[in-house]
């Protein structure tokens, strides 16, 4: 018989119980039946026998201990902390190379704010040139002398 239907039949000849199913088939792992062969009922009647007695023992003890636990439980008093007071802010501390990195900092702002007024330049060149060549302005050499100097 496989594990799985003693496991399920013992669990029915037991009824209710506090063990958990991997109690009752750690209990069927240590006790196999022959190989080939069914439990009997002398097989059932020992390990209900024995699983019932285990739980009234293993009761027993968890009602022991929780009732020592309940006896002799002394929270212990923690004493109130006193709220700390908020601390200010620091500030921060000023950094030897400030006027350096500051001095850089300005630089490469310059330098992107430069890069990106190219940019967006080139983008309207480029529109108002499509705008002249849709008004039929076609000679580029023409349109590339009218726009030069435009920013």
């Amino acid at each position: 018989m496989e594990q799985e239907k003693i496991l399920s039949t013992l669990s029915e000849k037991l009824g209710e119980t506090s063990f958990s199913p991997q109690t009752l088939q750690k209990y069927v792992e240590l006790n196999p039946v022959a190989e080939g062969s069914e439990p009997d009922e002398a097989y059932w009647n020992k390990a209900v026998n024995f699983l019932k007695g285990m739980q009234g023992q293993y009761n027993h003890d968890v009602a022991t201990r929780v009732e020592d636990f309940k006896k002799n439980y002394k929270p212990q008093p923690t004493p109130p902390t006193p709220p700390t007071p908020p601390t200010p802010p620091t500030p921060p501390v000023p950094l030897k190379n400030d006027d350096e990195l500051e001095k850089k900092l300005k630089e490469l702002e310059a330098r992107l704010d430069a890069e990106d007024s190219k940019k967006v330049q080139a983008d309207l060149l480029k529109k108002v040139t499509a705008a002249m060549k849709a008004k039929q302005a076609n000679d580029d050499y023409v349109l590339s002398k009218t726009l030069q100097g435009v920013t």
